[in-house]
């Protein structure tokens, strides 16, 4: 029981320090700095690795011990991805999105324009314009669709699982 509970522990301490890391580069600013970028590329790579992994190998995959805990894992693995994409669209500045001048796009504008992005196909009001913009909008709008996957499919599939709550509704 302790080995397990510490493997767990582990991950949720590697899942929230995914988490911080590109929320850390985004608001510090670390946008001119190239080994940020790749650092937070690769903990990022890791996190779609695995969402393509729960996707492809479904049925490889034991049951998790806790619907609570996936749901709120892949709640946080979401907000990485935007803040990931928030910092790559930073990274390119504003000269790659119309709709945005130098002196307002800051590491604000990056999040929004991200989870604008990720929530919906964009209001409109920042587009992109340069080609490696329009590649990064495609390849995030793309991941928001695997997400919203995941996230049906888990709800469904465990829809009419016995819960603590309705457990304790039926006593």
């Amino acid at each position: 029981y302790g080995k397990w509970y510490g493997r767990k522990l582990t991950m949720d301490i590697y899942t929230i320090a995914n988490l911080l890391l590109p929320l850390c580069a985004l608001c510090c600013d670390w946008h001119e700095s190239t080994f940020a970028l790749i650092i937070c590329s690769y903990f990022t790579a890791g996190t779609i690795s695995y969402m393509i992994n729960l996707v492809v190998l479904k049925p490889e995959y034991a049951e998790p011990g806790s619907y609570l805990r996936s749901i709120i894992c892949l709640f946080i693995n979401y907000v990485q991805i935007v803040a990931y994409f928030g910092f790559v669209y930073l990274c390119m500045g504003a000269e790659a999105f119309d709709g945005i001048n130098n002196k307002t796009f800051d590491s604000l504008h990056a999040f929004y324009y991200s989870f604008v992005v990720s929530g919906t196909l964009g209001f409109g009001d920042i587009t992109p314009v340069s080609t490696t913009a329009i590649w990064v909008t495609i390849i995030q709008s793309f991941l928001t669709f695997l997400f919203i996957y995941l996230v049906l499919t888990n709800f469904l599939a465990n829809i009419n699982k016995a819960t603590y709550y309705r457990d304790s509704q039926k006593e």
